[in-house]
Order: structure tokens, then C-alpha cells, then sequence
């Protein structure tokens, strides 16, 4: 199901089988996806961004760029107009984000 798109990214939601809700964000440059499986990566990545628009204020960000690492295996460039169009898009219930985990939060460097 198709939550909501832009001219950069394509938001969607499938259901699996055993009920579990899992998202789809894809890049229209690119045409990359950042698949999150379930609700622990979902608000993993949702308080990443999160954490990069509260530690990251001030006029300098409007052509900020950061880069978030999963791991050793992956990485994207993400824009501020990126990350606001995720956060208000990425569907997420406020016991979803007062939510800690430990362990989850990708790697963020800004550029």
C-alpha cells in the first residue's frame, strides 16, 4: 500500500503473513529501496533521523547532507528534505517513539 511519495521518494507498507508491518522507501534518483522489516528497525531509523534534525539546528542545514551506515554494508546520503519528508510520512504511534533501543541506531555522519 502506498503511504505517500514525493518527487524523490515512493513510501509503502505491506503486511506479511504473521501480521508484521514492514516498509518500503524508495529513491526516485537511483532507484534504490531501504527495506525496514518490522517495527524495531522502523523505529530505529525513524529516531535516527530524528536525532539528526534535534542535534543538527541552525541555519547551515538547509544544504545539509548526512550520511547514515548500517553496519559495514550500506549507506545512504540522506538531505534535510529528505529526512523531513520520512518523518512526517513514516507512519509511527507515540508509544513508538517514546520506544529505547538499545543497539539499533544506525551511524550518522553530516557533510
Amino acid at each position: 500500500m502506498l503511504i505517500a511519495q514525493n518527487e524523490d521518494w515512493r513510501i509503502r507498507m505491506r503486511v506479511s503473513e504473521d501480521g508484521v508491518e514492514n516498509y518500503a522507501l524508495t529513491k526516485a534518483r537511483g532507484r534504490f529501496t531501504i527495506y525496514l522489516r518490522g517495527k524495531s528497525e522502523k523505529i530505529a531509523f525513524y529516531k535516527t533521523l530524528e536525532n539528526i534534525m534535534e542535534e543538527n539546528k541552525g541555519p547551515d542545514m538547509k544544504n545539509a547532507r548526512f550520511l547514515i551506515q548500517f553496519g559495514i554494508d550500506f549507506a545512504i546520503w540522506l538531505t534535510v528534505k529528505d529526512i523531513i519528508f520520512i518523518l512526517n510520512h513514516l507512519p509511527i504511534s507515540d508509544s513508538e517513539k517514546s520506544t529505547f533501543l538499545n543497539n539499533e541506531i544506525p551511524h550518522t555522519n553530516k557533510h
